[in-house]
């Protein structure tokens, strides 16, 4: 009786449940590989089986060749929700992508990803998430960004930002010369910005983040703000311990990496971080096109009130759903001093 009920249990376990894929992005890279790809779905990971065969293990295959998974998102539970691998050289063309979730099967898209010749002008992305000149804000609040960019490599490296797609008639150039830093000139709103690296040379430029109050720049050095890489996007992204306080401002502010034109839209539920009880499921309205913010949270959602912290899951609105970050930041009214609540890693 005792191993029936083992087995019952292994077989409503999410553990076994099957894999399934709804989408993945991006869907080209170049043949010589790196390029980290999200596949989103459920079912996508499996306990690994004690036996020697790559069938009893968890891999994503593109064409005839292995992947490596750097994250592999809701393992713990078994319901693997997303998976982030980095592509393998591979020639030119369109191939097959397939995932492997141990004991419970294989996946295959079909002609699903583009392996396109190296391109000198092939970009990866990192996001600033917010990049602003003399903003104002709440209680005679002025915000300044700081943005440093510092090479420690032996060459030259040069970034691209602005928007950049058709005509590029906002596109720029800075170039950040063999151990030296340059700073960027924030622009006039408070809007994140993408920078745009030759492919393979991030790593070889440390990037600094620094948010200001100036009217009150006597009393503080400003907050670090995240810098978000390519890996950072995720099918959903979990804030815990968000106050609700009416002695803070907490504001959200969720980013689609995939695409800056067109429009954004998320979904956001909102949660009781003790008791975990839902309070707030809502699709609240199509952002602009890199990004959505809400000022404030507790003023947009009154059910949160009279619970202490709350914890924010955000996903994109879209279907299929596109890799997205979020952050919130909590504002003290009276000193303006910001707290960045970031997802982790």
């Amino acid at each position: 009786m005792k191993n029936l009920l083992i087995l019952s249990f292994l077989l409503a376990s999410p553990l076994l449940a099957q894999p399934s894929i709804s989408s993945i992005y991006p869907a080209s890279g170049p043949t010589s590989g790196g390029t980290f790809v999200h596949i989103l779905g459920s079912g996508l990971y499996g306990l690994p089986l004690a036996c020697p065969a790559l069938t009893c293990s968890n891999y994503v295959q593109f064409g005839d060749a292995l992947g490596t998974i750097v994250i592999n998102a809701g393992q713990d539970d078994g319901r693997g929700t997303e998976i982030v691998v980095q592509t393998p050289p591979h020639a030119a063309g369109t191939v097959d992508v397939a995932v492997n979730s141990a004991g419970k099967g294989k996946i295959t898209f079909p002609l699903s990803f583009r392996y396109d010749n190296p391109d000198p002008s092939s970009y990866e992305r990192v996001l600033l998430p917010v990049l602003a000149a003399n903003a104002p804000g709440a209680f005679g609040s002025l915000w300044l960004s700081e943005a440093s960019l510092s090479n420690h490599s032996d060459t030259g490296v040069t970034i691209i930002y602005g928007q950049c797609e058709g005509q590029g008639l906002f596109c720029f150039s800075t170039t950040v010369p063999a151990h030296e830093t340059a700073f960027l000139a924030p622009f006039n709103e408070a809007g994140g910005l993408f920078l745009s690296f030759p492919r393979g040379r991030i790593d070889d430029i440390d990037i600094n983040l620094r948010v200001q109050d100036v009217s009150r720049q006597s009393q503080t050095w400003g907050t670090q703000i995240p810098v978000v890489r390519d890996t950072d996007f995720r099918a959903i992204v979990r804030l815990h311990n968000v106050p609700t306080d009416a002695r803070f401002r907490s504001a959200l502010r969720a980013y689609n990496h995939y695409s800056v034109s067109g429009r954004n839209s998320i979904r956001v539920r909102i949660f009781d971080e003790v008791t975990g009880a839902l309070l707030v499921d809502d699709v609240p309205f199509t952002g602009l096109p890199s990004y959505v913010q809400i000022a404030s949270l507790a003023e947009t959602y009154q059910q949160i009130a009279g619970h202490d912290r709350v914890s924010v899951a955000v996903q994109s609105a879209w279907s299929p759903q596109k890799p997205i970050w979020a952050f919130v930041s909590v504002t003290n009214n009276e000193t303006q001093h910001v707290t960045v609540i970031a997802p982790w890693p």
